[in-house]
């Protein structure tokens, strides 16, 4: 018969778990548990950091990243005109286009005078050319008050007395500029008639002084903002020479368009030191040793930035690949911080290189279209401006054709080539001016993530829990172990005492 008193071997007092019976008799293995898990957290947390910290999941931080994106604002609503006057406007024949149309170019004066909407507007705006000139000829009366650009040669540009030369009613500002505009020779001369409140004057931002020299128009190659009036007939020279009349909003600049066809247009300073990479100072030393030196620094040179542009164009993308492999086109790479610092602080001996690589989108691109982008001699209407953050979390500004324009969004993983233009200063978001380099991109791609591991992911993720598990069961198979015993104990004695 078995002895009540005796220890059964199914008694708590001798735990039937082993890893129970462990913990128990062995904290030392307790703690390497412990040890362990506490590992598992830290390994995790590092892991996580680490990724929030890679392009993809960061996009560019806040210390680096430029104050504001380059971008021209533009209003987006068409201002409204009044269009009966524009319905009394009579066009139709010679001798009602030589009739100076007072009543419309007093209205449009005095809107373009006073409305900020309409002096400002300037998307989407029609463009004066032989094809659309010769539908404007047919009939006027659709295209009367649209908003309007233009851009071509001037052949005149005169201050007048409006009152004196035009009569009442006279616009708020009794001095305007009269000019004429051809726009194109080809088939027939097209010539734009243009008035403006303003008087037509430009800084050269080609210009390497800090603070270049504001100067008049007079003559050369000028670009316009404005509203169509109507078919005009220009005798001002005692000769009748038919044009478009538009109210002008901006007059500015532009350049006779060159060639941009091959890299003897576009000359390295490692190659050769001439025209129009000459005119670029981006030796970072200025910033401290030269009056000015930040301003020179920030600089982005229009005229060799665009021509560099229109060599890109057409190596660009998909279209661009066989030009590429043609032009042996091998990008290096800048994975190095010994690369990258020689090329930020000595820009002159590696403009015109060929580089590559991958990164993120620090932020959206922008686009420019003809309305904003800065008047240049390369014909360039539409280029895309960003932002890359690259796999050494170094960051860099491009310059890309339009044709590399997609849905970009920030963040987005991507591939880059292209040549090394010059170094630029900026104002990041800490406030404080840093240099980035400005490249003109022939490859701009996706490059999608690659997908991760799931099976390993499960296995750490399904490892993580069962150790907690497993240090909750010990936890508490301890304690119950533990009160199991003392109660044995405790009836155990409670019987023997009697007998002593």
């Amino acid at each position: 018969m078995t002895d009540p008193l005796k220890p059964s071997p199914w008694s708590p007092s001798r735990p039937t778990n082993p890893l129970a019976f462990v913990a128990v008799r062995d904290p030392r293995v307790k703690i390497a548990i412990l040890v362990v898990l506490l590992a598992l957290v830290i390994g995790g947390m590092v892991t996580l950091n680490r990724y929030a910290r890679t392009p993809e999941a960061k996009g560019v931080g806040t210390d680096m990243a430029p104050a504001a994106e380059v971008k021209r604002e533009v209003i987006s609503g068409v201002p409204a005109l009044d269009m009966a006057i524009a319905d009394r406007l009579t066009d139709y024949g010679a001798e009602a286009r030589r009739r100076w149309p007072a009543e419309a170019v007093h209205y449009l004066l005095l809107e373009t005078a006073n409305t900020p909407a309409v002096y400002a507007y300037a998307k989407d705006l029609l463009p004066l050319t032989p094809g659309s000139a010769a539908e404007i000829e047919k009939d006027s009366r659709p295209w009367r008050f649209k908003f309007v650009r233009f851009r071509g040669e001037l052949e005149y540009l005169r201050e007048e007395d409006y009152e004196a030369v035009y009569g009442p009613p006279v616009p708020p500002n009794a001095l305007v500029w009269r000019g004429r505009v051809r726009v194109s020779d080809r088939p027939t001369a097209l010539r734009v008639v243009f008035l403006t409140t303003t008087g037509p004057s430009w800084f050269d931002a080609n210009d390497p002084a800090p603070m270049p020299e504001m100067k008049v128009i007079e003559d050369g190659w000028v670009r316009g903002h404005g509203i169509l009036v109507e078919n005009y007939i220009d005798s001002s020279d005692g000769d009748d020479v038919p044009a478009l009349l538009v109210v002008a909003t901006h007059v500015e600049r532009d350049f006779a368009p060159v060639s941009a066809e091959s890299l003897a247009d576009l000359p390295s300073a490692a190659r050769e030191a001439r025209a129009p990479f000459d005119i670029i100072r981006d030796d970072p030393a200025i910033a401290s040793t030269e009056t000015g030196g930040r301003a020179i620094l920030a600089k982005e040179y229009p005229r060799p930035l665009y021509r560099f542009v229109r060599y890109a164009e057409g190596r660009a993308g998909g279209a661009g690949a066989a030009k590429r492999a043609e032009d042996k086109l091998e990008p290096e790479s800048l994975a190095t911080r010994k690369v990258w610092e020689e090329l930020v602080g000595n820009p002159a001996t590696f403009r015109g290189r060929y580089f590559g690589g991958l990164g993120a989108l620090a932020l959206t691109p922008h686009r420019y279209v003809p309305e904003t982008i800065t008047p240049n001699d390369a014909g360039v209407e539409e280029c895309l401006n960003g932002w890359i953050l690259t796999d050494q979390q170094k960051l860099m500004q491009f310059i890309a054709p339009a044709s590399l324009d997609f849905d970009w969004r920030t963040r987005q993983r991507i591939r880059w080539e292209g040549f090394f233009y010059k170094v630029k200063l900026y104002p990041a978001q800490d406030g404080q001016d840093r240099l980035a380099p400005v490249f003109v991109l022939t490859v701009l791609e996706e490059v999608k993530p690659v997908r991760p591991n799931t099976t390993v992911h499960a296995v750490l993720a399904g490892g993580f829990v069962l150790g907690l598990l497993l240090l909750a069961y010990l936890v508490l198979r301890e304690d119950r172990t533990k009160q199991s015993y003392r109660r044995f104990r405790q009836r155990r004695v409670a019987v023997e005492r009697p007998a002593e």
